[in-house]
């Protein structure tokens, strides 16, 4: 019997069809069945983490661990709540109105500004008319003036909020300085709110470098005010020039002030937290264990589910896919 051309074709055509049927079910399976592999071992990790916990937590009642926990911690959070109440600046950043919705910006900021700036100079006119101090304010306290923003669109109420509370800290400064005698003010220094390793995210401290001059007894009376006051306000340095006269003695005071802030938790930059749910998740995928930053990898090897190393046919399945089936 002759077998023809087209029935060779024919044959082969059937061949390949054969086996590139068998070669995708096959390596398709093998692929299911690496995966089915992975999984019952989170499964069996699973598992036994369930049964430790078990064993550990045997009659335990939630409730009555949970106020267990409470009752350590709830007087630390009372005493931490309470400390709380001395780091604050009650009246120091905030003597501006809110702003109308009707008002921009930067015009709201040069309208409070220039209200506070006029209140300032007549409480002066009225306690010291001598006084000696730098005429530019905007500048001694290093806030922006509405000219500064002229060219810019872009002031939004948070930065001119900011500019406004800055100048009220030092209002108040200055203020603090008036109602102890203050002779002559050459310079109020107002430094950004930095953070302590030892306050954490709770707290803020502002120093201000302040340069004034002040009689000996008005000095004493300051630093005793400060003292009494409820809050968190030290000098953390002073340097003191005597001047020599037959009257009562003024100083030069150089002093450094630092006053601390108390950040409310909902104010706190918030941590990035693990997923709990990271060891319930296929190895390889993103929060699942061996991913860096998962609960798996704080615990360890302990808490970490290695994945299998793909075999020969999973790696000849990859090969097959990437260059036939993907370019087709």
């Amino acid at each position: 019997m002759r077998v023809s051309k087209e029935q060779i074709i024919f044959a082969l055509v059937i061949l390949a069809l054969v086996l590139g049927c068998t070669v995708v079910t096959y390596f398709y399976f093998w692929a299911k069945l690496e995966q089915y592999a992975r999984d019952q071992q989170t499964a069996d990790h699973l598992l036994a983490t369930f049964e430790e916990f078990r064993t550990t937590f045997h009659d335990v009642k939630p409730k009555v661990l949970i106020e267990a926990i409470e009752s350590r911690v709830q007087p630390w959070k009372d005493a931490r709540d309470e400390w709380g109440a001395v780091f604050h600046m009650d009246g120091w950043f905030d003597r501006f109105e809110p702003r109308s919705e009707e008002k921009f910006p930067k015009f709201w900021y040069d309208e409070e500004s220039t209200r506070l700036l006029s209140n300032l100079r007549v409480k002066i006119i009225q306690t010291q008319p001598n006084l000696v101090f730098p005429q530019d304010i905007y500048a001694l306290f290093g806030v922006p003036r509405l000219e500064d923003w002229k060219t810019q669109d872009d002031v939004t109420e948070e930065v001119a909020r900011r500019a406004l509370a800055k100048l009220s800290y030092g209002i108040t400064l200055f203020e603090r300085l008036l109602d102890h005698n203050v002779l002559r003010i050459d310079d109020i220094s107002l430094w950004e709110a930095r953070r302590e390793p030892r306050f954490g995210e709770w707290v803020r401290l502002r120093t201000s470098g302040l340069a004034f001059s002040m009689r000996l007894r008005d000095l004493v009376n300051l630093l005793e005010t400060f003292s009494a006051e409820y809050r968190y306000i030290t000098v953390d340095a002073m340097r003191i020039t005597w001047l020599r006269s037959w009257w009562e003695p003024q100083l030069d005071v150089e002093m450094l002030l630092t006053q601390a802030l108390w950040i409310p938790p909902d104010r706190r930059p918030q941590q990035p937290r693990p997923p709990v749910v990271a060891a319930a998740m296929p190895p390889g995928q993103p929060g699942a264990p061996g991913t860096p930053g998962t609960l798996a990898d704080q615990l360890g090897d302990r808490g970490r589910v290695q994945e299998a190393e793909p075999g020969m046919f999973a790696k000849a399945w990859k090969w097959f896919k990437r260059n036939y089936l993907y370019m087709n």
